[in-house]
């Protein structure tokens, strides 16, 4: 197993998301970052531009991003579904 990769057995990786966010984490991010056709990612929920930004928002900023994306249904809990070309190539 690499040294970066944690070993999350016997553990729910989706109430470890929910926990991590109601304590307000520093970052939303879950880790499955995506943008399909906008600049929002499917993972956190964040823009392009507040992603990039997030280490120079204020705790004002952060606290305001925080609200808008657990209103909208993020950080997404679960991964995404596997869409990539290769998968449905025949073998």
């Amino acid at each position: 197993m690499a040294p970066w990769r944690f070993d999350f057995q016997g553990e729910n990786v989706s109430e470890m998301v929910e926990n991590s966010a109601k304590e307000n984490a520093d970052s939303p991010c879950v880790g499955i970052c995506t943008t399909l056709f906008d600049d929002v990612c499917r993972g956190c929920g964040r823009t392009m531009g507040e992603v990039s930004n997030w280490v120079f928002f204020s705790a004002e900023e952060k606290q305001q991003v925080w609200q808008r994306i657990r209103a909208q249904g993020y950080p997404q809990q679960t991964p995404l579904p596997d869409i990539s070309p290769t998968r449905y190539v025949d073998k």
